[in-house]
Formats: C-alpha cells, sequence, structure tokens
C-alpha cells in the first residue's frame, strides 16, 4: 500500500492493530506519521502514545506500553522507530531486544493498541523469523522513493490541495 491510501484509511478510521512503514523515502515516512499521530486528540497524547527508537530503547519498553490498556481514550497508538534488529546491521550499545515476545505480540496484536514500526531501510533480512512474522501479520506501507511519474503525480495532489497553480 502506498502511504497515501494508507492515509486515506486512516482518515476514514480504519486502525490497523499492526503496521510496517518500509523505505528510504524520509518525506513520506513523515506524512504517515503525522497522519498517525493525529489520530489521538491531543490531550490523549501524553497518556497513549508512545514512541521508541530502538537504537537507545529495548522493545520491551514499546511491548509494555502496547499491552497496557489505554487511559482515557479507545486506544493508544506505539511507534517503533529504527528496528535494525529486522536487518543484518548490528548496534554497537548491545542493547538486550526481547525478540521473541515482539514475535509473540506480532502473532497475537493488541486489538485496542495500533503498533506502528517505521523501517527507514530499503528492505528487511527476509530470513528472520521476526521480519516473517511481521510481514505476515502487518499491514505494509511503501515508502520508498517515488519513479517520476509517481513524483509529478504527488506534487500535482498537493498544488491542488493548496489551490497553487504554476504556469
Amino acid at each position: 500500500m502506498q502511504v497515501r491510501d494508507f492515509i486515506k484509511h486512516l482518515k476514514n478510521g480504519e486502525r490497523p492493530p499492526l503496521t510496517l512503514i518500509l523505505g528510504e523515502e524520509s518525506a513520506l515516512r513523515q506524512q504517515a506519521q503525522h497522519a498517525i499521530a493525529s489520530m489521538i486528540p491531543e490531550d490523549q497524547q501524553a497518556m497513549n502514545f508512545g514512541r521508541y527508537d530502538m537504537q537507545q530503547t529495548p522493545v520491551g519498553a514499546a511491548l509494555n506500553d502496547a499491552t497496557s490498556m489505554p487511559f482515557f481514550g479507545d486506544y493508544r497508538e506505539v511507534v517503533i522507530d529504527d528496528p535494525y534488529f529486522l536487518t543484518g546491521e548490528k548496534n554497537a550499545d548491545k542493547i538486550d531486544h526481547d525478540l521473541a515476545g515482539l514475535q509473540a505480540y506480532f502473532e497475537n496484536p493488541v486489538p485496542s493498541t495500533m503498533m506502528v514500526i517505521i523501517a527507514p531501510y530499503k528492505k528487511l533480512d527476509e530470513r528472520k523469523r521476526l521480519t516473517k512474522a511481521l510481514k505476515k501479520a502487518a499491514l505494509i506501507v511503501n515508502a520508498a522513493p517515488l519513479d517520476e511519474r509517481e513524483a509529478r503525480a504527488a506534487l500535482a495532489q498537493t498544488f491542488k490541495k493548496h489551490q497553487v497553480t504554476i504556469d
């Protein structure tokens, strides 16, 4: 699924329990992240929105948040940034991630939580069981760089949205 289609689904009230945003195009990832964050009212974000960078935080912290009940709202959002353990990349800091717990979560996500994995990579390591479980369970959003035709269409749509014309 493309980012613009994903944003339409979110605006229609669809909230997939597990989403993978995969790709190297930072502008597309940022659009998706903004749409995700805007789903929870600002007064509830402190209690129901969590963001975790896997280069600095153990995945167990994100799992604890994801399995908690929402506070004063219908659901919570947990965003996992830079999950290098889904690739062949190694982290020099040797953070102890609970990958078995994460795989168990992928196989049985909590319905009241929307977990979003933001992977700023071209591809993931398909040989890993964790990656296979994620791809099987998640809605996959493509944030790869646009080709020329797609870029022109995206620009035209943005210009139209903001009522801008170019001569």
